[in-house]
């Protein structure tokens, strides 16, 4: 019997296992492009959006006290991301980096602020920066009018309502969700949209703030320079803030960080407060570059019976820039209008 050349057996052999390639199901399942709308880690206090490439130009998607959300593959969370895609860590990576993130929730964990703020109620160790800046200044007095920038999780409302007391208003508002506050007025939505704005001077009842506070951060690139300008804008929108609802010899604190940009800020604040001081509270982290600027005595460049025509902040990374308008009434609301606010907090605080 011939035997059949080799070339001949090679063919069949390869025919045959195309055959079996394509009759049988995938061994290993194509990755995932993106996550399902939940958080990656227990610490993280926003959820964690899709895994996705920043978009080049656009604006900050989370301002909210301990926000974190997620717009690159890089740092800790990438790697997160990579273990919940591949189910092991990069090469080389996986082990320093995860050493890394146990050995900062260690740290947290034992943090002596972390502890007095389960121990007291806080919602976050950020409660005793603002305690710490008010025993030095007195910035909120008992009864004033308080508009907290970038609020949740809460902590700095929480400060300020047990200062306050029961004739105080406090009006606290992110982009991000707080779980309700008594005594706390919460509006949710991004305040260079003009419909936030409205509902911002709604909750105010046509009055002006006493204080305006701002622990506003902005999600972190791990590009210094860029982390910086983004921070700087949100400096400028709390700024902007003042200039349509803080009443004339008001006061303001808000959080910078050192670095580019920092000298402009502070020249800024000292335009516009007769007073301005650089506090270092003794809770934020060692390493943290982080400053509070206290302003107080705001000058007013308008009349204080009138509302605010704030000038423009700078243009935000996706090109928007707000609108020039004051959102303070300036004056009584209508009786429809405080029937709308009452329904509005009756609702959503009982």
């Amino acid at each position: 019997m011939k035997t059949p050349p080799l070339s001949l057996v090679m063919r069949a052999f390869l025919g045959t296992l195309l055959l079996l390639t394509l009759a049988l199901p995938p061994l290993i399942p194509a990755r995932p492009s993106t996550f399902p709308r939940s958080g990656l880690c227990g610490f993280c206090v926003a959820p964690l959006g899709p895994l996705t490439a920043p978009t080049t130009g656009s604006a900050p998607a989370a301002w909210g006290r301990g926000g974190i959300t997620q717009t690159s593959g890089n740092g800790v969370l990438g790697l997160v991301a990579e273990r919940v895609r591949s189910g092991k860590p990069k090469k080389g990576v996986g082990k320093s980096s995860s050493s890394s993130s146990k050995r900062w929730l260690n740290e947290h964990m034992k943090d002596k602020y972390v502890k007095d703020a389960q121990r007291d109620g806080y919602r976050s160790r950020a409660a005793y920066k603002l305690l710490q800046i008010q025993e030095q200044d007195s910035l909120l007095k008992a009864g004033n009018v308080v508009l907290d920038l970038g609020s949740a999780p809460g902590s700095w409302s929480q400060v300020a309502r047990k200062i306050l007391g029961p004739t105080g208003v406090i009006v606290a508002t992110d982009i991000l969700e707080m779980k309700p506050l008594p005594g706390v007025r919460f509006v949710q939505g991004d305040f260079l949209e003009e419909f936030s704005r409205e509902e911002i001077a709604l909750a105010l009842e046509g009055k002006r703030a006493d204080v305006v506070l701002s622990d506003m951060a902005p999600n972190l690139s791990g590009q210094k320079l860029i982390d910086q300008g983004r921070h700087y804008n949100l400096v400028d929108l709390a700024l902007y803030m003042c200039k349509n609802w803080l009443k004339a010899g008001g006061s303001a604190a808000f959080k910078v960080f050192e670095g580019e940009g920092y000298s402009d800020c502070l020249a800024e604040m000292r335009s516009q407060f007769e007073t301005v001081h650089i506090r270092n509270p003794k809770a934020s982290r060692d390493r943290s570059s982080e400053k509070f600027l206290v302003g107080l005595g705001y000058i007013r460049q308008d009349s204080p019976a009138q509302p605010a025509e704030a000038a423009e902040p700078r243009a935000q990374d996706s090109g928007t820039v707000v609108d020039g308008q004051g959102a303070g009434s300036g004056g009584k609301m209508s009786s429809k209008k405080k029937k709308k606010l009452h329904d509005l907090m009756d609702g959503m605080y009982g």
